[in-house]
């Protein structure tokens, strides 16, 4: 239902721009873990809201936040990991070739590679 309600906005050249779970389902957090690196340099588009997407999928699977470690609770730590270290989100240890393949399709680094919701929606993982 995620992945279909991206492809609606996104054709309508809407961007949610804040997509995070506690925006799906109820849980505090002030965590800025949901963050893509295009997010640092300024640029808004669709791509950001299918890497925030990741982080949601690891967060469900895991029940915690994509990166798993609490120290990474500011933006600053965040964009070091993202934008200097190279860093991706940690995929949990287990899961499906299908459900990898969905998150590396999730966290391209290059926003312009990256699938898009209508993408996903035909990826055998869904």
């Amino acid at each position: 239902m995620i992945v279909k309600g991206l492809s609606h906005i996104h054709c309508k050249e809407i961007i949610h721009c804040d997509l995070k779970l506690e925006n799906i389902l109820l849980f505090p957090s002030d965590m800025p873990s949901y963050l893509s690196s295009e997010v640092f340099s300024g640029h808004i588009d669709a791509p950001m809201d299918i890497w925030a997407l990741g982080c949601i999928v690891i967060e469900m699977l895991t029940e915690l936040p994509a990166w798993g470690e609490s120290f990474l609770s500011t933006e600053e730590y965040l964009r070091f990991f993202i934008e200097y270290l190279e860093l991706l989100p940690k995929k949990a240890k287990g899961i499906s070739f299908f459900c990898c393949d969905f998150l590396e399709k999730c966290f391209i680094k290059d926003p312009s590679k990256r699938w898009i919701a209508d993408m996903l929606l035909d990826h055998h993982f869904l």
